[in-house]
């Protein structure tokens, strides 16, 4: 939902250079070979119309990525991870549960990817960072302010219900909603589990964070109407937030 389409609008803004060089499509294939014909990229190269139904049905390819949990669901499943995980870590994310309450409201994220049937795998995960990075953020309509929220807002939601961890920052996924299969999968591979907090996501987060402040404010540093005051309250909060966690810890 969020790699695809930027990847594929990257590819159409490559062929469009080359061409206006003055390279011809067998010029590409002779230097690229993975662009002759027959083969995916040539497909695309060879058919701009092609090309742009990809883009533009992707680009509407979130819709089906998105997860929303009720707070029973949310105490079920949390639940469940809990129990498979060593008494102490469970004993210590218990805790948190109590002195967060973070799974009382109801969670909406984007899954990190769809499962042979197409049915979203829910876990919770930082790839919307990059999103929140190359959106343009003078876009404040309605739509466009509910999606960033809905994106940070699981981000900053405190693990084991979301991603942040006080002290530490935001771990790379949380697996705790998907099935015992994908839990089996993580333990074995850590490098992207909730046990990883990247430092690229976290400056990509940033980076995100302040590119909403930015677009949301006029040329005064000031923000660009009453109704966005909080929007921007809210994304320097997570900013700071953020920041302070991830310096604290040390790593």
């Amino acid at each position: 939902a969020i790699w695809v389409p930027r990847a594929l609008q990257s590819i159409a803004e490559i062929l469009a250079s080359l061409r206006a060089m003055g390279l011809s499509q067998s010029d590409l294939a002779a230097f690229a070979p993975g662009s002759r014909a027959g083969t995916p990229l040539g497909d695309l190269a060879r058919d701009p119309a092609l090309l742009q139904r990809a883009i533009q049905n992707w680009s509407g390819a979130t819709r089906h990525f998105v997860v929303t949990l009720t707070p029973e669901d949310i105490k079920t499943r949390v639940a469940a991870k809990l129990q498979s995980i060593p008494a102490g870590e469970r004993s210590y994310w218990r805790a948190e549960l109590a002195k967060t309450a973070a799974d009382t409201l109801p969670l909406t994220f984007l899954a990190i990817s769809l499962d042979s049937a197409g049915k979203p795998i829910p876990v919770v995960n930082t790839d919307p960072a990059t999103w929140l990075l190359l959106r343009d953020g003078r876009d404040t309509t309605p739509e466009a302010i509910a999606s960033v929220q809905r994106d940070v807002s699981a981000i900053m939601r405190p693990y084991p219900v979301g991603l942040f961890v006080g002290g530490l920052g935001p771990v790379v996924a949380n697996d705790a909603y998907a099935s015992p299969a994908v839990w089996e999968a993580f333990r074995k591979d850590t490098y992207h589990s909730p046990r990883v907090v990247w430092g690229r996501e976290v400056n990509l987060i940033l980076l995100g964070l302040a590119n909403q402040i930015s677009g949301a404010r006029n040329d005064s540093a000031r923000s660009r109407s009453q109704d966005l005051i909080e929007y921007v309250d809210a994304m320097r909060g997570a900013l700071m937030r953020t920041y302070l966690a991830v310096d604290s810890s040390g790593l």
